[in-house]
């Protein structure tokens, strides 16, 4: 471990925009040129992680950060037990290929709510590729309610004093 008063993670997240849009090439490139900048370590790439007796495929593991495809973390069968796990284990998640929510993908949709109140309140740092901007994520009613939540938790998880929080294991409750 280097003692140092540099944090280089928060160094890296905060000198690039945190959520990107649009989902294209170019937001891919980014994502690819932060992950091993927060990954630090031990990088293995397209990997299957095994949470809770539950198949994750990653895009890429480090010591500090896992990157995933939307798909991958929310269009299964898993629940917040999963994605309290993740958020304790990894400091740092990158999402690629965040879709735009409609009623066609409510389920996918309400996953991704307890994903994010998962990795906000263990102050996970969270890079996404997304579709559409934070404010226009959900376009639905079932679960708008819960999506202003979710909206403000990703606007503030974009902020330096957020980035610059230390990672929790346990949740704050």
């Amino acid at each position: 471990e280097l003692a140092s008063s540099q944090d280089w993670r928060l160094r890296a997240l905060t000198r690039a925009p945190v959520y990107l849009t649009p989902d294209n090439a170019h937001a891919e490139a980014a994502l690819a040129s932060l992950f091993p900048e927060l990954a630090q370590a031990s990088i293995r790439h397209d990997v299957e992680l095994l949470i809770n007796e539950r198949a994750f495929r990653a895009r890429g593991v480090g010591t500090q950060a896992a990157w995933f495809d939307f798909a991958a973390l929310c269009d299964g069968p898993y629940g917040s037990a999963d994605y309290i796990e993740l958020a304790r284990t990894y400091p740092a998640i990158l999402i690629s290929r965040l879709p735009q929510f409609t009623p066609f993908n409510e389920d996918a949709a309400q996953r991704f709510v307890h994903l994010i109140d998962e990795l906000y309140d263990r102050r996970v740092k969270l890079v996404a590729a997304a579709q559409v901007p934070v404010v226009e994520l959900y376009d639905g009613t079932r679960l708008r309610g819960e999506f202003a939540r979710i909206e403000s938790r990703l606007i503030e998880m974009q902020s330096r004093e957020y980035l610059a929080e230390a990672h929790r294991l346990d949740s704050p409750e």
